[in-house]
């Protein structure tokens, strides 16, 4: 599975998806996350907007999810915007 800035963040309950990951067995997918510090971030909201929060602290949150529930996984974080 490739996720390139997935929208784990709370827009139709994409917020959830980590929990649930943790709580399910593991499924035998291999999963490439890639994502940059500054997606979706404007100066005057450096950790997200007010109705969707960030997307980057939340791929990062669903990476850990995956990490405990032993998903094979692997990431790539980029230092700017869309990478």
């Amino acid at each position: 599975m490739l996720s390139f800035i997935g929208t784990y963040v709370a827009m139709k309950g994409a917020d959830q998806l980590p929990a649930l990951v943790r709580k399910t067995e593991p499924k035998p997918l291999r999963i490439f996350m890639q994502d940059g510090t500054g997606d979706h971030i404007v100066p005057a909201e450096p950790y997200g907007t007010f109705y969707a929060e960030s997307w980057q602290i939340n791929n990062r949150v669903m990476y850990e999810a995956l990490e405990y529930s032993g998903m094979t996984r692997s990431s790539r974080w980029g230092q700017r915007g869309t990478t």
